[in-house]
């Protein structure tokens, strides 16, 4: 996911929890997205334990990107 950071400490916060999940087993392209959408009907139990680890890393990506959105400079013209 390819963004532009308002504040650089949570750009870094990002990295590293992005590198956590990584390290974890997990792809690029399944930490594309914050959302669990696509993976709804997996349901074999290893594959259900790695969706709860998953939703905790991408509930912690999108919250570190939630607060920088509400960091976005705002200038009065």
């Amino acid at each position: 996911m390819k963004r532009t950071w308002n504040d650089e400490r949570l750009r870094r916060q990002y990295a590293r929890v992005k590198e956590y999940a990584l390290s974890d087993g997990f792809t690029e392209d399944e930490l594309s997205s914050h959302y669990l959408d696509r993976l709804g009907h997996q349901t074999q139990s290893p594959r259900i334990t790695r969706m709860i680890r998953l939703a905790y890393h991408l509930g912690w990506l999108r919250g570190i990107a939630y607060v920088d959105e509400g960091k976005t400079p705002v200038t009065l013209s």
